[in-house]
């Protein structure tokens, strides 16, 4: 994990450990990423490619939840933006849906360098990530389904 002196010799702002643990708690939610195997053992009677669904909504809901808590770290109340930015969480959420679809309707911008970084590093993550995603998705979807006894019906993939 970053430590708070890391983040200071980054940025040039200087924050306590106890407010670096609060002010980046929401790192918490990239332990959604690996949930499929969770999933899997506590689902066993559900079909992969569902729980595969299941895991890409919530990988994807704790993308944009990280980095919108991120960007209202760096860019929301504790920072002179200016009007750019209101303080205000679900703002920096509809920017992060925003930024992720890639639609960029420029209402917001980043104002500092840090935070231009961090958007041009989740534009890249997410361009890639989904449609690997994706992909794995419809290899699921393609498989031939192997079950023991009658054969599924279409809707029980």
């Amino acid at each position: 994990l970053v430590s708070s002196q890391f983040f200071e010799d980054i940025t040039g702002y200087h924050i306590e450990p106890t407010q670096y643990l609060l002010a980046f708690g929401y790192f918490r939610f990239f332990r959604l990423y690996g949930i499929t195997p969770v999933l899997r053992k506590a689902f066993p009677h559900v079909s992969p490619s569902r729980i595969q669904v299941i895991a890409i909504v919530l990988a994807i809901t704790s993308t944009l939840l990280v980095f919108a808590g991120l960007m209202w770290y760096l860019e929301g109340e504790n920072s002179d933006s200016g009007p750019e930015f209101n303080s205000l969480f679900p703002d920096f959420f509809y920017f992060a849906i925003v930024t992720f679809s890639t639609v960029g309707y420029g209402d917001f911008s980043p104002t500092y360098n840090v935070s231009r970084i961090v958007a041009i590093i989740a534009i890249i993550v997410v361009v890639v990530w989904i449609p690997l995603e994706t992909s794995t998705l419809i290899r699921l979807l393609v498989a031939p389904v192997t079950q023991i006894g009658s054969l599924p019906s279409v809707w029980e993939r």
